[in-house]
């Protein structure tokens, strides 16, 4: 169990719910849309199906990420879960190239109610403890997106439906947030779209990179980033002793070099979470924002 989330966790009272009115989506109809995603991200799409979600990013032709996301497959709809503020972007991007696929894209944001679920117990719903595996209840569809350091669930519910009531607590997502970071695999939002590679967020590391699939928009800087290894930056877990506003901050080192560049921050018990992209050689000298010391913490998942 993560050292940060020992420190948090008697904040929550699990299991708890939070509304996630960050997110939106894009919808995908037609007998192409795996054909044009494919040649889109970097995830494969051959391996989404109605049992397993994916994680992948759209990349611009310097490999930086344009957006990423969650894609849910809804018999032969495909959903893309991202970030809402990116999600007019995303769309105008994609759609210079739907235009020779027989592919429909919308926006469906308003069509589903999305609530992130956070259980520190094994007993889950899924037989199977598979990193982002997908069920339906109903019309209802629950992805298990992370399991370290405690199970997140992602729901998705129609809006004309009321969602089912589990019994949990519910949560404002303000509160929710830290516990969200903790998880390492952000969603960029529009601040950060086009200014980091797909290798810099850890994507190769959380499944969200296939380098075996072909070619998308990209492919070629991410693939030659990874196999040469020269990966210079990549996403840290770290925290503050005291809670902070860091929006628009620089990680700097004490001869205030800046050397890393805040994806997300939240305060949480007299703490700042953060998530950040930082220079890999710099991270062994002492860091500070605002002079403050920036504590680095092991992540939930293997970088190796």
């Amino acid at each position: 169990m993560s050292d940060l989330f020992t420190s948090l966790k008697d904040e929550f009272t699990f299991p708890f719910s939070t509304q996630r009115s960050d997110l939106g989506i894009l919808q995908f109809d037609g007998v192409d849309s795996n054909k044009f995603l494919q040649g889109q991200t970097t995830c494969d799409l051959s391996k989404l199906t109605s049992e397993n979600a994916l994680l992948g990013a759209i990349c611009n032709l310097k490999g930086q990420v344009v957006s990423n996301f969650y894609l849910i497959k809804q018999s032969e709809t495909i959903l893309m879960v991202m970030k809402h503020d990116l999600v007019e972007k995303t769309h105008l991007h994609l759609k210079k190239f739907a235009v020779f696929f027989k592919t429909t894209i919308s926006d469906a944001s308003q069509a589903y109610i999305l609530n992130s679920m956070f259980y520190t117990s094994p007993t889950m719903v899924f037989t199977q403890q598979e990193h982002r595996s997908t069920i339906t209840k109903g019309k209802t569809t629950q992805v298990l997106l992370q399991t370290s350091p405690i199970k997140h669930l992602l729901t998705l519910t129609p809006s004309s439906l009321n969602p089912e009531e589990t019994g949990t607590l519910k949560c404002p997502l303000s509160q929710a947030t830290p516990l969200l970071s903790l998880f390492a695999e952000p969603l960029i939002t529009l601040k950060d779209s086009e200014r980091f590679l797909p290798n810099m967020l850890n994507m190769q590391f959380t499944d969200g990179i296939s380098f075996k699939k072909g070619c998308y928009t990209g492919q070629e800087i991410v693939a030659r980033v990874h196999y040469r290894g020269k990966t210079k930056k990549r996403l840290y877990l770290a925290s503050l002793d005291q809670a902070m506003e860091l929006s628009q901050t620089d990680i700097q080192t004490t001869d205030a070099k800046p050397v890393g560049d805040i994806i997300e921050s939240a305060s949480l018990n007299g703490k700042t979470i953060l998530l950040a992209v930082i220079t890999i050689s710099d991270t062994d000298s002492v860091l500070n924002i605002k002079d403050q010391t920036v504590n680095l913490h092991d992540l939930p998942y293997s970088i190796e």
